[in-house]
């Protein structure tokens, strides 16, 4: 990805997700049904906002606004987290 800030990510079509009564939030591509990926805490924020529409420079702002990290620890668990869930093709494109 050459500029990852511009790009706006899109959960795949056969993804399901669900919050559990613990708070995680397990996601499932239907064409691995094997595998759920768990989510908790910002990350759960994170997959809120990846929507077709919104940018992760804009999910970044956010995430700066919201908690006092440093903005390079955000790009770089934002980065790392992308890339999860690219790996587990939950994510289009």
């Amino acid at each position: 990805m050459t500029n990852w800030a511009k790009w706006v990510p899109k959960k795949a079509k056969e993804v399901l997700s669900r919050q559990n009564p613990d708070g995680t939030v397990s996601v499932l591509h239907l064409d691995n049904e094997d595998n759920v990926f768990s989510i908790d805490g910002i990350a759960i924020e994170v997959w809120t906002m990846i929507n077709g529409r919104t940018s992760l420079k804009t999910i970044q702002t956010i995430l700066e606004e919201k908690y006092s990290a440093p903005s390079k620890q955000i790009t770089r668990d934002l980065k790392s987290f992308m890339g999860q869930l690219s790996k587990e093709k939950l994510l289009d494109g």
